[in-house]
């Protein structure tokens, strides 16, 4: 607060209002930095008394945009997995293991043992053979038992939908250096099979799609064929 006092008064006469004045806005406000109520002042003694409030201080309001923050925020959120179908997932999804004693039921299946003694029956992932009866059904399965001729095979199961309908594990297979799924394909033994696409590694999916095309324009084996039946439309025609 700031006070500014004008008289005529001897500067004696002055002083000794001023303290007066002082000591009144000190007992008026309790010594706080609060509004001077007015006194009375008698105006015989004092000319001009003025008392001016201070103005009060202004705070500026700045408003935040949080528009930045919440986008990171946004970002930041993890969105949850979706629940794994248990029908389509096993403790095998994922890995890696060998297999002998192999058996090839048709272009794209087979029964193998594993190292532990387990037999499993694996069903190649990313393709679709012919069916038993259908035109290259036995040359199919034929190509396939000479890409597995060593008697091994290491094989990847799939990370996601690693099981088929079927309980037979889905899988790339790897025999003497040679991608047998990818063979299968890129000699038109077998069809591209893109229903579960997504469920492939990106390498996989590539090499299919280029060997897919190559059997394509080549007119490689069941491609040859223009009245060819797909065995997936095979097998519902059947219903099986």
């Amino acid at each position: 607060m700031k006070s500014k006092i004008k008289s005529g008064l001897s500067n004696a006469r002055n002083l000794t209002l001023l303290t007066s004045v002082m000591c009144i806005s000190l007992i008026g406000t309790g010594c706080a930095d609060k509004e001077v109520v007015a006194q009375e002042v008698d105006e015989s003694t004092v000319d001009t008394v003025l008392v001016v409030d201070e103005a009060p201080e202004i705070v500026e309001v700045i408003e935040v945009d949080t528009s930045i923050t919440d986008e990171v925020d946004d970002k930041s959120k993890v969105e949850a997995a979706p629940a794994k179908d248990s029908d389509k997932f096993s403790d095998d999804a994922g890995k890696k293991f060998l297999v002998t004693d192999i058996k090839v039921i048709d272009g794209d299946t087979f029964t193998a043992t594993r190292e532990n003694g387990a037999k499993i029956t694996v069903r190649m992932a990313g393709l679709d053979a012919p069916e038993i009866g259908q035109d290259l059904a036995e040359e199919s399965a034929e190509q396939l038992r000479g890409c597995l001729a060593s008697g091994n095979a290491l094989i990847t199961v799939q990370a996601t939908n690693s099981i088929d309908d079927k309980g037979k594990t889905l899988a790339k297979v790897e025999s003497a250096e040679l991608n047998c799924n990818q063979q299968q394909i890129e000699t038109g033994m077998a069809w591209m099979y893109d229903k579960h696409d997504e469920d492939l590694a990106l390498e996989d999916y590539q090499l299919y799609v280029f060997a897919n095309r190559a059997a394509l324009d080549n007119k490689e084996g069941l491609w040859g064929n223009a009245d060819a039946e797909r065995p997936w439309a095979y097998r519902e025609r059947l219903g099986k």
